[in-house]
């Protein structure tokens, strides 16, 4: 880091408690990171709401490390944004409503 003293950079050691996590962080804090890039929005006064969109958001998670761990993701890749759509596209399609024809009945 920069000296103010001596205007120059000096080097400080790391503890080897923060080196160790640093090196061997990769549950937790990426599947953390990876949920709040794309997170699911809501605020609501009820506590189950956002516990559940978590859940979902967790899921998701775990269904896009499960892909990019298959043949499927190989030959086409996807970021966690495009994963996102494409679950959203399946259920849009998958339980759509047909619009009635005609006059609404009265």
């Amino acid at each position: 880091r920069w000296s103010a003293a001596d205007k120059t950079m000096i080097n400080i050691d790391q503890p080897h408690l923060i080196n160790v996590y640093n090196s061997t962080m990769g549950g937790v804090d990426r599947a953390d990171q990876n949920i709040g890039a794309y997170r699911i929005q809501i605020r609501m006064k009820k506590w189950w709401r956002p516990l559940f969109a978590f859940y979902v958001d967790a899921s998701v998670q775990n269904a896009l490390l499960l892909y990019r761990q298959t043949s499927a993701a190989r030959s086409q890749p996807m970021d966690q944004l495009a994963f996102k759509r494409a679950i959203v596209h399946v259920f849009l399609l998958r339980y759509k409503q047909d619009r009635a024809v005609g006059r609404p009945l009265t």
